[in-house]
């Protein structure tokens, strides 16, 4: 586990811009997750958590750079058993890596996409009282896709200011080992806040 960390946080470094010259600082922010099962018998819920890191940004022309962004986050889901069998939710921990291209459409809004890196640490299910660690169910690694909208605020005291929504959403099944309620696909709105100091 601690081989697969390490290499988790050496490509995160890797992608930042070789350059000198970039924007980076502290991010934190929201998010809304859930887990859904394909046996659509099984319902599942969003649950609101946390996560906070960092970010660094670099430009590539006047319109157009490339974000990378390295924090912690708390994500879950509720679920409910069918015929009301039983009920509880799922608590995960996750390092996560997105890179992400971002376009300025006007003045200070912007676009951004990219593919996301979501490096598991733990997962832990409540259901009917009784806590199990359920890590070993889910790969190590769930692979994702971001697509946000952002503003950035460009002038005043408040210049390195942005706040961007973004949807992510699980490119493979997150469970390697089979569960009852079939596969597992993760999805996720987050809302975040960050402050960049400039290099430049």
């Amino acid at each position: 586990m601690k081989r697969k960390l390490l290499f988790f946080l050496a490509l995160g470094l890797s992608a930042i811009p070789a350059s000198a010259q970039f924007n980076f600082g502290p991010k934190a922010g929201l998010n809304l997750s859930r887990e859904s099962f394909s046996k659509k018998s099984y319902t599942t819920t969003s649950r609101i958590g946390f996560f906070l890191g960092l970010f660094a940004r670099d430009s590539i022309s006047g319109s157009l750079s490339v974000q990378v962004d390295l924090y912690y986050s708390q994500e879950g889901t509720g679920e409910m058993l069918p015929g009301g069998l039983g009920s509880g939710h799922i608590t995960t921990g996750n390092l996560e890596l997105p890179v992400l291209v971002r376009y300025r459409v006007v003045s200070g809004e912007y676009v951004e996409t990219g593919p996301q890196f979501n490096y598991l640490l733990s997962s832990r299910e409540n259901f009917n009282g009784t806590t199990d660690n359920i890590r070993g169910y889910y790969h190590a690694v769930n692979p994702c896709w971001a697509l946000g909208v952002g503003y950035q605020i460009g002038s005043g005291a408040t210049r390195g200011v942005s706040l961007d929504l973004r949807v992510v959403l699980g490119l493979i099944p997150a469970n390697k080992n089979p569960v009852e309620g079939g596969t597992i696909r993760t999805s996720d709105l987050a809302l975040g806040l960050q402050y960049g100091f400039s290099s430049r």
